[in-house]
């Protein structure tokens, strides 16, 4: 009988074929859809910056100029001045409202966020839309009161308002702008409102 030694080259080709096909990385998926998400936010995130820096540049560079400021009519330079100073003191206050308001609205509809985060952009925007709610009302408040012109800003519990008034406003008119917006706010806001005065 007759021993033949197999090559040692197909010895080694045989024991390759025998080998299992590796499975695939799984950890590696999760990976690869958490850096998509990631990668969604941010991209809305930077549409949301985009779509404000355009508001904004729209928005101011549609600024009237009231009033004109050389030679006119009676105290037309200074009268043009401060009505275009609270134009844009309103015009920078409903940008960065509105921005904000976007990216809630993004949040709160956006399924790459938990629902915890989702309800907190929710409540936010609803705070949002009372603070623009009440400033308009408080606006118009001021004005029928017998001032030139207010400006209003509401930032949490904290009341700021700026009134055109050819003289300092006095104790009883002050008194009449804290009961007037404490009225609409349907709270005291004694403490937390900063009246302020542009002649």
């Amino acid at each position: 009988m007759e021993i033949v030694a197999q090559p040692q080259t197909e010895a080694k080709q045989s024991r390759f074929k025998m080998r299992r096909p590796s499975m695939p990385n799984m950890r590696g998926a999760g990976t690869f859809v958490r850096r998509r998400k990631k990668m969604l936010i941010l991209s809305g995130m930077f549409v949301l910056l985009i779509v404000t820096g355009y508001l904004n540049w729209t928005l101011n560079s549609s600024t009237p100029e009231v009033g004109g400021g050389g030679s006119g009519g009676g105290g037309g330079g200074n009268a043009g001045t401060q009505q275009h100073m609270f134009y844009s003191f309103r015009s920078e206050r409903d940008n960065l409202r509105t921005a904000n308001k976007l990216g809630y609205e993004f949040m709160a509809t956006s399924e790459n966020f938990n629902a915890d985060a989702r309800a907190h952009a929710a409540q936010r925007l609803n705070d949002l839309r009372a603070a623009s709610d009440f400033e308009r009302a408080a606006e118009v408040a001021i004005r029928t009161m017998g001032f030139q012109d207010g400006f209003v800003e509401k930032r949490g519990q904290n009341v700021n308002v700026i009134v055109r008034n050819p003289e300092s406003i006095n104790q009883e008119q002050s008194t009449r702008i804290l009961t007037g917006l404490s009225h609409i706010a349907e709270r005291d806001l004694l403490d937390y409102l900063h009246v302020s005065t542009v002649q």
